[in-house]
């Protein structure tokens, strides 16, 4: 009955005349009053066999419910946690060697003749040292950050 025309009612307004596509358009519901010509009241769309092509759910499909986490990104988020705080720790002792091997000019080393070059070598690695030691920190704070919010999240879905 595609050219029946059909009032509804909704938010208080009267709409229509319209076909069915213009009452999908307006995204009607169960509970939504309509009314055609020929009959005596406003009736809930869900009452309408007609209409009932605009609410039709399959009978298999599951209702929705929360998302499931997944058991192994919470596992990972909690162990890169872990392993991030170890290299917080570890960046950080690694500093202070970097540091003094950056700044040491007044070390004695001990059976060394060529003081000028050895002296050289070690401000170079204390270079390289202290350069990879805040790359480890400035990475370990980011995973650390990132997987507190991951448990985080996954604790607000439970």
């Amino acid at each position: 009955m595609e050219n029946t025309q059909y009032f509804c009612y909704i938010n208080g307004q009267q709409y229509g005349p319209m076909g069915m596509n213009d009452l999908r358009a307006y995204n009607i519901n169960r509970d939504t009053l309509v009314w055609r010509e020929g009959w005596a009241d406003w009736i809930p769309a869900g009452n309408v066999p007609e209409l009932s092509v605009l609410f039709y759910n399959s009978p298999n499909v599951p209702p929705v419910q929360s998302v499931p986490t997944n058991p192994k990104r919470k596992t990972f988020a909690k162990t890169a946690k872990v392993f991030a705080i170890f290299g917080i720790i570890a960046s950080s002792i690694m500093l202070i060697p970097s540091c003094v091997m950056l700044g040491n000019r007044d070390v004695y080393w001990y059976g060394y003749d060529d003081w000028d070059y050895i002296n050289g070598v070690e401000q170079e690695w204390g270079f390289y040292f202290l350069i990879i030691s805040l790359f480890l920190l400035a990475f370990s704070i980011v995973t650390v950050a990132s997987a507190s919010r991951t448990i985080r999240r996954n604790r607000a879905q439970r």
